[in-house]
């Protein structure tokens, strides 16, 4: 509270004063004033005052936590019962190479769930609480992960169909791991070449099929595919050989045996 009264700095100075002249009087008084000594506030050069006998409250002890592929849920107590009631809770989250963001909580709060998260990620969390005295210590930052993983890739039968001059990849065949597919990139290249042909490098899940055209019949070539989602990325390479001109099939173990030779 601010005081304004003029005389304030005499007050105070009587009031010393009169607490040295009673103080040396008798053992009681001395008692008594030692107390009163105790129990008075500080001003200070703003001119608010704080009770010196409280303390800031103490370390929020972060207990459980529950995640979802969006959301991770954090219930809390405090080491220590304050001395002061608790006004409320910062909040800090982030994820790895992020700034920190704050979330701002009432004092009588102990659960939070901290939602529209990234998926399958790992975010870092601490937790201060305040009261009218200070904020006080930070808890310990712990890790907690999102639900999700980096996209699973096909068995090469469930993925592509072959024919002639084309090959048709179906992206449906792709698991996403628990977190939506965010993209593909396509490249393919025949072998015994070192140069891969880009068929795109945003190919979203909606186009559920990619036909790649003009390619020789009978002969031997190598697909590679990268699925990316929020949890990171799956790259996978399928060999694969189109039909021959009259609908026949290439030997797999003569020509695997040619490839693999002809990659080294």
């Amino acid at each position: 509270m601010e005081v304004t009264d003029p005389r304030r700095d005499n007050w105070s100075s009587s009031v010393h004063k009169t607490l040295d002249k009673q103080q040396s009087s008798s053992p009681r008084t001395n008692m008594f004033f030692s107390s009163l000594n105790r129990r008075l506030t500080t001003h200070h050069a703003s001119g608010f005052c704080t009770d010196s006998t409280k303390d800031p409250p103490g370390i929020p002890v972060i207990k459980t936590y529950y995640a979802t592929s969006t959301a991770i849920k954090l219930s809390w107590e405090l080491s220590a019962l304050p001395s002061a009631p608790i006004s409320g809770y910062i909040l800090h989250h982030r994820l790895e190479d992020h700034h920190w963001q704050e979330t701002h909580l009432n004092g009588d709060q102990n659960v939070y769930t901290l939602r529209d998260l990234q998926c399958g990620s790992t975010y870092y969390i601490y937790l201060v609480a305040f009261n009218s005295v200070n904020q006080g210590n930070s808890s310990e930052v712990i890790s907690a992960k999102t639900n999700g993983n980096a996209p699973i890739a096909p068995d090469k039968r469930m993925l592509l169909s072959v024919n002639k001059t084309t090959v048709t990849v179906n992206l449906n065949s792709w698991h996403n791991g628990g977190c939506p597919i965010t993209f593909f990139v396509i490249q393919y290249k025949s072998a015994g070449h070192h140069e891969w042909t880009l068929v795109s490098n945003n190919i979203i899940p909606e186009q559920q099929t990619i036909t790649i055209t003009d390619l020789t019949p009978g002969a031997w070539y190598s697909l590679l595919m990268t699925a990316r989602n929020d949890a990171g990325s799956t790259d996978a390479e399928y060999v694969f050989a189109t039909l021959t001109l009259t609908g026949g099939k290439l030997n797999d173990t003569s020509v695997e045996i040619n490839f693999k030779f002809l990659k080294i």
